[in-house]
């Protein structure tokens, strides 16, 4: 189940788990609890996997880096981001995994 929340500003709102240092920078697709799963290469330190995924849904859901933001959850594995609404069925394409 894809839990993703239309804000009244043009916006949508979903979480994310992020998995750094891993073998490659992907989308895995959607978890049963309705995060989307992201994994980079990037280290957990000074940013690094944070920039790295807001470069890799930038560019995956086809919008500007600066308007994928990272509400909160920065210096956690489980994050809420903010994209536009345009966005939504691309986000949405991203496959379901278990």
């Amino acid at each position: 189940m894809k839990r993703i929340e239309d804000l009244t500003d043009g916006q949508l709102c979903f979480a994310v788990i992020l998995v750094a240092r891993a073998s490659r920078t992907e989308v895995v697709g959607w978890s049963e609890g309705g995060h989307l799963k992201v994994r980079v290469t990037a280290p957990p330190v000074d940013e690094a996997a944070n920039r790295q995924l807001v470069k890799l849904l930038a560019r995956t859901l086809d919008c500007q880096k600066v308007d994928v933001k990272i509400a909160s959850g920065s210096h956690s594995r489980t994050k809420r981001l903010v994209v536009p609404r345009a966005c939504k069925n691309r986000l949405l394409s991203f496959a379901d995994i278990c």
